[in-house]
């Protein structure tokens, strides 16, 4: 089995996430699919038959009880989402009894699973104790994607990812025009001052997964850079008036999502835009990434009596 590097992680990760929010109704369900049937010999996909439809599953996990109901609706509409899950549930309780003890819904919201379908969810789990109710987003399809052999990757991508060299040159030039996209989207009304200096376990303490924490440590190797680009700029305001777009961007994506990763993936979106990034621009949007994190225009400082599982390592003295 040859699994990806990590530069090919972080590539395969941004056309993951694409792909993913692209897809619609058959086509995320297919998708879906193609993708567990790789990551486990007990998945089986349930197609429709005749007047019986799928009876309520559109997958199953023979072995592990698992019953998957997949939504990837055109436009994300919380009301139509309720009411595919309590269709489905109702569904496969009617026509399954005794066949699954885990229901799991599979939707592909870019934005994380919505208040009032949590709500849904743990009246579900009140009124039917004996069943355990799972959801699975963007985020947990990519942690399972992101597994799989190199050739499942590329043949459900529809393309090859490439390898090259870990390390490369990242120059001002190539955050230029990122930093550009992100300048139109300045705001400049809401500025509240300079945010705190992070301290050194804020990467610790906002949860994102290895492969995320990765990717800002080597670009806040690089991150100088931007400092560079601002102080070559014209406009003494626009290093601030950018921070607080991206301040403003983060505190969205934090009321609507939960989830760190499902956060840092607006941003990531907030940088590149709809381009389709080549692995340099993806570099260079870790350093712009890096340099506002930093600085704390994204993401938090822990408490002061937030402990790091450091510290709680250490042997007493």
């Amino acid at each position: 089995m040859t699994r990806m590097r990590f530069e090919q992680r972080m590539y395969a990760q941004m056309l993951f996430y694409r792909k993913l929010y692209e897809l619609e109704e058959n086509a995320f369900e297919t998708f879906f699919h193609g993708m567990m049937q790789a990551a486990t010999s007990d998945y089986t996909p349930i197609r429709a038959y005749g007047n019986i439809g799928d009876r309520g599953a559109d997958a199953m996990a023979l072995c592990g009880g698992k019953l998957y109901a997949c939504f990837g609706p055109r436009v994300p509409n919380v009301e139509r989402l309720r009411r595919k899950f309590a269709k489905d549930l109702k569904s496969a309780l009617e026509q399954r009894p005794g066949e699954f003890g885990t229901f799991v819904f599979v939707h592909n919201d870019r934005i994380g699973l919505h208040p009032d379908l949590a709500t849904t969810l743990r009246s579900a789990q009140k009124a039917h104790p004996d069943l355990i109710f799972e959801t699975m987003d963007p985020v947990g399809l990519w942690r399972i994607f992101r597994k799989l052999d190199l050739d499942d990757i590329e043949e459900l991508l529809g393309c090859e990812i490439p390898v090259s060299d870990a390390v490369y040159g990242i120059g001002v030039d190539d955050l230029k025009p990122l930093l550009d996209h992100v300048n139109e989207h300045r705001r400049r009304d809401n500025e509240t001052g300079p945010p705190p200096m992070p301290s050194q376990e804020k990467l610790e303490f906002s949860k994102l997964d290895e492969d995320n924490q990765e990717a800002l440590i080597l670009g806040m190797k690089h991150s100088p850079l931007v400092r560079q680009y601002y102080d070559m700029r014209y406009f003494p305001l626009e290093e601030a008036n950018t921070a607080q777009g991206f301040r403003d961007e983060y505190l969205e994506a934090k009321a609507e999502a939960s989830d760190p990763d499902l956060i840092l993936e607006r941003l990531k979106w907030y940088i590149i835009g709809n381009r389709l990034a080549n692995e340099r621009q993806l570099r260079a949007m870790w350093v712009v990434l890096a340099y506002f994190f930093e600085r704390c225009h994204i993401f938090e400082n822990p408490p002061p009596d937030w402990v790091s599982s450091d510290r709680e390592r250490e042997p007493a003295r």
